[in-house]
Parts: C-alpha cells; sequence; structure tokens
C-alpha cells in the first residue's frame, strides 16, 4: 500500500509536483494544504485546510509531505512554509520525475523534488528542500544548499556551490568552480563566470551586480 502524504501549497508548482508524483507511482497523494481552496488538482486532489492544520493531519496518520510553494526569486513565503512544516513535525519527502537520472553515489537530502529530464552527476550533493526543476543539469561534485531553487533548463559546471535559499533564474548556466553566496539572486538568462556573494542579484551576459540586493 502506498504512503499518503500531502502537498503543502496548491499554485502551479504544486501541480507539477503532483503529476510527477503520480508518474513515480512511490506515493499516494493525500490532498493538498494552503492558505484557501483551489478546488481540486487535476480534478481529484483535494484541499484539506490550510497551512496551520498540520497537526489535525498529523493525527489521522498523514505525516509526511513536501513543500510545494515554488518561488520565482522572492523565496520569504516558501522558506516560511518551510519552517511551519519542521516546526509541525511533518516527514519530509521527495519527489523525483522517472526521467531524471541521478548518479548512483551523489546524495540527497529531505524534501527535494527533481523535475522531468533533470541530470544529476557522480558526487553532486543536494541538501534539504532544493528544487532542481525540469531539465536542469547539475555536474559532478557540485553543492546545492538547503533550500535553494534551480530553475529549468540551468546547467551548473562542476564543483559550482549553490549557497542556502539562493534562486537561479531560467536558463541560467554557471561554470566550472563558481560559488553562489546565500540568498543571492541569479537573473534568467544569467551566464555567471565570477563569484557571487551573499544576498547580491547579479543577471545578464556575462552576470554582472543589479541593484536591490536581497
Amino acid at each position: 500500500m502506498k504512503e499518503k502524504i500531502i502537498l503543502v501549497g496548491g499554485g502551479d508548482h504544486a501541480r507539477v509536483v503532483a503529476d510527477t508524483a503520480e508518474m513515480s507511482g512511490e506515493y499516494h497523494l493525500a490532498g493538498y494544504v494552503d492558505i484557501e481552496d483551489r478546488g481540486l488538482i487535476f480534478g481529484k486532489i483535494p484541499f484539506l485546510g490550510k497551512d496551520v492544520d498540520f497537526s489535525d493531519l498529523i493525527k489521522k496518520g498523514i505525516c509526511k509531505a513536501i513543500c510545494t510553494v515554488g518561488s520565482t526569486g522572492e523565496m520569504s513565503v516558501r522558506l516560511s512554509v518551510i519552517e511551519k512544516m519542521k516546526s509541525a513535525g511533518l516527514e519530509l519527502v521527495n519527489i523525483i520525475h522517472p526521467t531524471a537520472i541521478i548518479a548512483q553515489n551523489s546524495t540527497l537530502g529531505k524534501g527535494i523534488f527533481v523535475g522531468a529530464g533533470a541530470i544529476i552527476n557522480p558526487s553532486a550533493q543536494i541538501k534539504d528542500n532544493v528544487i532542481i526543476n525540469t531539465g536542469a543539469i547539475i555536474e559532478h561534485d557540485c553543492l546545492v544548499s538547503q533550500n535553494a531553487i534551480v530553475s529549468p533548463g540551468v546547467v551548473l559546471g562542476g564543483r559550482v556551490q549553490i549557497g542556502a535559499n539562493a534562486f537561479v533564474g531560467l536558463g541560467t548556466h554557471i561554470i566550472q568552480g563558481i560559488k553562489i553566496g546565500e540568498n543571492a539572486l541569479i537573473g534568467a538568462g544569467s551566464v555567471v563566470i565570477k563569484d557571487v556573494a551573499e544576498n547580491f542579484r547579479v543577471a545578464g551576459v556575462p552576470a554582472r551586480r543589479i541593484t536591490n540586493d536581497r
């Protein structure tokens, strides 16, 4: 019998995760929680209540979950939800698309989503609550720290380090050995050839610092 899990968040990213979970066949989606009832996901995955209702769900035996609140660069809501999940004692699960390629000696934490066609190569480390989105490539010996988001089509060269809570935008390429600091934001389509400091926002080809750091 498949274990029941809940999705924490009912928006667009939740639908991607739900589809991936169903394709993997590992879990039964008991439903989702959100700040509002968004209706049935795919006409069958029900709204279970607001985020604050975790304790009631745990009493009913639904103890496993994944954060399905996405982000396009503003991470505060997602990070707040993750903290609520941890405080409630929910067990974080990984949802991995069956077409993803993950090297045997890479390491994955908990609460991770890996999208369709993503590649994680040898000795890469993916920490808790990371999103590795559709078609992203994580080369050998990379580190993607907790809560970071790697958007669709991103390519990380070998030994790249992504700091905690960082956001790497759509289609970005980061050359080998680069370090991206905590809470940094990399704009879509960037080519990063130099280290990026904590809280910096960069964009462009090559990527340069932009205003309104985080």
